[in-house]
Formats: structure tokens, sequence, C-alpha cells
């Protein structure tokens, strides 16, 4: 226990000196991005901690915001499905904004956003650095917009060290490596290639050499049309059938929003995306849209064609893991038809089918060995899926029924009452059957595929008085129609909890998250979060306290963590942290610093200190060179580790 006092202590001594106190500094324009990178950070800290979203999830999430940063949303323009994307919009405050610019039409600048009803003003100074303000005129000639054509440049480079002998499972070497280019021609082109290795992979094995991975896609768009070709991301409806890429924001967090169409991908990816073709045309009442994609797994493929062990992970380190790249194959096609009969109102029809290059898959992933689903080689599904919006947009309803030629049901529900007098209310039900499954299917069920249950959430969210902020309340359950030999459920579970913030004196603010959930083996565990916020002198600071109390022993987490910035071109973020989490049920999880376009959480597993820095400078408006550092420290048999990773980046302008 000393020793958990004495790194708890030191901890405390160093978020004092990043908490520059005396400091005489006037907080620049400069600053607020950095305001932003907090919020958004704390955000997904909260969610990963209350296991809302999980790592891919929160991978996504930083993506997103990544991306807007790099190309802010133009007001002018913007679509509703583009605002939504900003997980700090509700649909509310995006409808307000369009019917404003449709009464106004357009906007003068950024400033009159404050007009708009819902749009607070904590709101607009977050938001600011993901929004522009371009021209009233909507067209762009080709000539026009070529000239407004903007390029980004990603080179990064870094090393992952640890003690001797630790790394001796991975056959590659401990570096890593990323080339991006991307290209932008306003309202008509979009394009990127990336290539990517991953720390323990090799540069060279067999008859590979090179990045372990590649990606490449191009848009074109023109009004109403669009065309992907390459890697992209498509989802549809409320996520049942097509919902692959639909975080943030999905149907498994709190505040549960469904996106809708087709993305490009725009960062270095090995899973969860599609390859080939995708395509869109809009009309003023009407969409429709098609998609082909073929693919390839890590998996083992037998001489009999059975497709098994199939792995999402992304990483070859291993000789078993390299054996297995890229052995399966995965094929799939569809469409949709979309209605907008009246104002408000969209109907919608989702169909895919997918095979796998004629191999039988042994057990889907997300199935639970269900005897129907067992050596699955083709699939058709439908779905159909309605979205409403009424009330001046407080009033939210969305659905979608899909069946499965295995003979199966899949049903969601979804209401959501915004911006009442006694606050937000939103309900969700789902009835996902006992045969149903799709590869691509997401809709928020505690499983990675839809399958096999019956679950409802309530969430409550309200904002009582100026001192106690943005207070969420929740609750949900579930039980799988499959029993056992006793007539019990096979799976069943609830969870409930609530966030909520209290403003101190200044500009300080005391966060606090808690849940407590019980899963199908009857393991409840207890998880809390409590942070401490500080912003002075246009530095802001983080206390945070973690806990996680699973059946069977406890883990917890004390961090601290600064960002500001000591010159007007250099920015600096730094945590510290001790952390004792001995069990794999009671690990933890936050947000380091990371650089622009690196995406994952970190885990706290172990005992031990952590500490982690990134250094920003800018060298001019185009280019930018990054750092970042980090040394865990382990107490036990878990090994040391020590990353350094250098980055830079180039915008044309």
């Amino acid at each position: 226990m000393s020793s958990q006092l004495t790194g708890g202590l030191y901890l405390l001594c160093i978020f004092l000196l990043l908490s520059p106190l005396e400091a005489q500094r006037t907080i620049s324009p400069d600053s607020i991005p950095l305001q932003l990178t907090q919020a958004w950070e704390s955000y997904l800290a909260e969610q990963i901690q209350l296991r809302l979203i999980d790592e891919e999830e929160a991978q996504q999430a930083q993506a997103l915001y990544d991306e807007h940063l790099l190309a802010p949303l133009d007001i002018q323009t913007a679509t509703k499905d583009e605002l939504l994307r900003l997980p700090l919009l509700s649909e509310y405050q995006v409808y307000q904004l369009i019917s404003y610019r449709a009464d106004h039409r357009g906007f003068k600048d950024l400033s009159e956003l404050k007009l708009i009803l819902g749009w607070t003003p904590r709101l607009l100074h977050l938001l600011r650095p993901l929004l522009r303000c371009g021209t009233k005129k909507q067209a762009l000639t080709w000539q026009e917009a070529s000239l407004l054509g903007r390029s980004h440049w990603r080179l990064r480079y870094g090393r992952q060290q640890y003690a001797s002998g630790q790394l001796a499972h991975a056959i590659g070497t401990p570096d890593v490596a990323l080339f991006q280019f991307s290209y932008e021609v306003p309202q008509y082109l979009q394009a990127f290639v990336a290539g990517e290795k991953d720390y323990g992979e090799p540069w060279r094995w067999q008859r590979r050499t090179g990045f372990d991975s590649y990606n490449t896609s191009i848009e074109l768009k023109r009004r109403g049309f669009q065309l992907l070709l390459g890697d992209y991301r498509i989802a549809r409806g409320c996520g049942l059938l097509l919902g692959q890429g639909i975080f943030p924001l999905n149907f498994r967090s709190l505040t549960p929003r469904f996106p809708s169409g087709i993305r490009m991908l725009r960062h270095s990816s090995e899973m969860d995306f599609s390859r080939g073709f995708a395509g869109r045309v809009q009309g003023e009442q009407w969409e429709v849209g098609v998609f082909i994609s073929t693919n390839r797994l890590d998996g083992h493929l037998s001489e009999d064609g059975i497709l098994s062990n199939i792995g999402s992970s992304g990483l070859h380190r291993t000789e078993h893991e390299l054996a297995q790249r890229r052995q399966g194959r995965t094929n799939y096609g569809g469409a949709w038809v979309s209605l907008y009969p009246t104002k408000g109102l969209e109907l919608s029809l989702q169909l895919i089918h997918q095979n796998w290059g004629g191999a039988q898959l042994r057990t889907p992933v997300g199935s639970h060995r269900q005897t129907a689903l067992q050596n699955l080689k083709a699939y058709s599904a439908g779905s159909l899926a309605y979205h409403w919006l009424g009330m001046l947009g407080r009033l939210r309803l969305d659905g979608e029924v899909a069946y499965t030629n295995q003979r199966a049901w899949g049903m969601t529900q979804h209401l959501s009452l915004l911006q009442q007098a006694w606050g937000d209310l939103h309900i969700s039900l789902w009835d996902i059957g006992q045969n149903y499954w799709t590869d691509l299917g997401r809709a928020g069920t505690h499983g990675l595929h839809p399958n096999d249950e019956l679950g409802a959430r309530l969430l409550y969210g309200f904002s009582p008085t100026d001192l106690l902020g943005s207070t969420q309340l929740f609750i949900e359950g579930y039980r799988s129609h499959t029993k056992d030999e006793a007539g019990q459920a096979k799976r069943k579970g609830y969870s409930y909890g609530g966030l909520t913030s209290i403003a101190l004196h200044g500009k300080n603010e005391l966060t606090l998250a808690y849940r407590l959930r019980t899963s199908e083996h009857t393991e409840t565990t207890h998880r809390f979060r409590l942070q401490y916020a500080h912003e002075l002198a246009g530095w802001q600071s983080r206390l945070t306290l973690l806990y996680s109390k699973p059946s069977a022993g406890k883990g917890w987490a004390l961090l601290g963590s600064s960002t500001g910035k000591p010159l007007d071109k250099l920015q600096l973020k730094a945590m510290v942290g001790y952390f004792d989490a001995p069990t794999w049920a009671s690990r933890l999880y936050t947000i380091q610093p990371l650089l622009a376009g690196e995406y994952a959480s970190f885990l706290l597993y172990g005992r031990g200190e952590v500490v982690s820095a990134r250094l920003q400078y800018t060298l001019s408006p185009s280019w930018r060179f990054s750092l970042r550092v980090s040394h865990i420290h382990q107490r036990g048999e878990l090994p040391n580790k020590t990353i350094g990773v250098l980055q830079l980046d180039f915008h044309s302008i």
C-alpha cells in the first residue's frame, strides 16, 4: 500500500507542476482547438471507461475528429448528414441551423450561429475550429473549384522498445511507419492513399515486401450524385442490416444517433471497411444507392473450403498470424431506395447479399454458435427503415425491421423527445431473432453482431442548475431468446448509471460517471470516473481518478494531464499516472496524448507508472512537426515499454 501512496503523491506533485498557476500569458484564439481537444477526449474517455464504446469505436471517433479539424465543414453548404456526423450536435440543433439558413438565404459569418435556437455560447466555442463560413454561392464550376484544391501529406516513423527478450514472439521489427496523402477539390473530388506498418510486423515476409497494409479511395460528387471507388464505409437505417463504421454516437452510446450513407475511408485501416464500388443518386424526394465489395479476410481456410478463426485485429506479428493473413475472402453487394414523401419523413428499403468466395463460414462471429448459423455459405437479407422528425426537431422516431433467408427477424425502435422543459428523453427497444445474423449489422446489442437478444434502454438527460450541469441517467437490460436446460435465458444482464458535471469557482469543473453492469456470466462490474478540470491562462489541466470493481479484485488509476502553448508555435500535452489493475476484468482505459491521425485508446493493465507527452510545433501555416514519447513502467511480470514517434504534416493553403 505504501508504494501506491508514493505513486499517488508523485502524480499529484507532477500535476501541480504542469498547472501554471502563476502564468501571465493571455488566451489567444489559437488556444481554442486545445479546449475542443480536451472536451472531445473527455467524452471518449467517459464512454470507454463505462464500456459504452469499445476500442474500435473510439478509433473511429478519433478519426472523425481529426478529419473535421483538417477539413472544416462549410455552414453554407453542409448537408444534414454531414452536420449530424459532429457528435457535439443534436438533431434539434441541426434542424434549427438548416431552417435558419433557408429562411435567411445563407450566413454572413460564423458569429451568426449564435442567433440559432439551441446553439449555446459553449457549443459555439467548442465547434468553431470544425466549421467555416464560405461564399453564399453554392455551385462552383470545375475551374473555380480546382483553384481551391487542397492537399495533405503525412509521414510518420516511430519505435517501440521492450525490455530484453520481451518482444521475442514478434518476428518483425519494433518500428512503425505511415504514409498518407489526400487531395480535395471542393464539391467535386476527394482522393486518399495510405500505407502503414505496425510494431512487430516484418517489412518482408515470403513474397510480400513493404508496408503491411494499403488503403486507397477516390470520391466523385456533384450535387445529388456521389461515386466512390476503393475503400469506403456504409451505414443505412438504424444499423441493423448495414452498420459498417456507424460510430460515434451509435445506437449503443448514451445519445443514440444513426448516420446514413456512404463515405470514403480517410485514414489507414485493415478492418471494418468495404473495398470496391459504391454510388448514390439523390433527387428532391428520393434517393437510390448501390454498392459492391470484395475484400480479403484473415483466417484459416481448410482444404475442404471451411473458413474459420477469422481475425479482426489487423496485426501480423507472428508466424501464425502471417500464415492466416488474407486467406479468406468476403464478397457482398446490395442496394437501397429511400423516399421522402413529406417533410421530416424518410422511408428506406435496404437489400444485401454476401458470400465468402465459395467457402463456408464455420462459426460466424457473434452468432453464439446457433446450429442454424453454422457453415454458412451465403446469406441474403432485407430491411425497411423509417426516420421521422416532428415538433420543429424536438420529436424523433427511428426504426428498422429486417428479415434474412434464415427465416429470422430483427427489429429495433428508437424514440427521442428533445429540448423539453424537463429535459431530453431517449427510449430504445430491440428484438433480434434467435437465428438472425448479418455480417454488417451492428444495431447496438451486446454482441459484436446482432443475434438472439431482446433488450431495452432508457436515457434521461437534463441540466438542473448552472452549478449542476448536463446530467444523464440511464438504465438498460437484455436477455437471449434461447434458454438453457433449466428454462432460463442463456444470456442476460442489465446495467445502469449516470454522468454529471459540477461547475466550480472560475473555470473549474468536476465530472462524475458511474456504471454498474452484470453480464450473462452473472459477473457484476462497477466502474467509476471522477475528473477535476482546471483552466488558467490558456492551459487546461485535468486530474482523473478511474476505478473498476469486478466480482473478484479491483483496479484503480490516478492520472494527471495538462495541455497548453508555452510558445506561440509550440503546443505541449503531457500525462503522468499511477495504475493498479492486476486482473484483466479490472483493466481500465483512458486516452493518452496522441499525434494527429493516431487512433487507439490506452490500456491500463498491471501495476506501475506511465509518463506520456506530445510536442507539436508549427513550422509555418503549411508545415507541422510532431513528437510523441511515452513510457510504461510495470512493477510485476508484464513488460516495460517505451515508445517514440515522429510525424511531419504538410497542408497546402
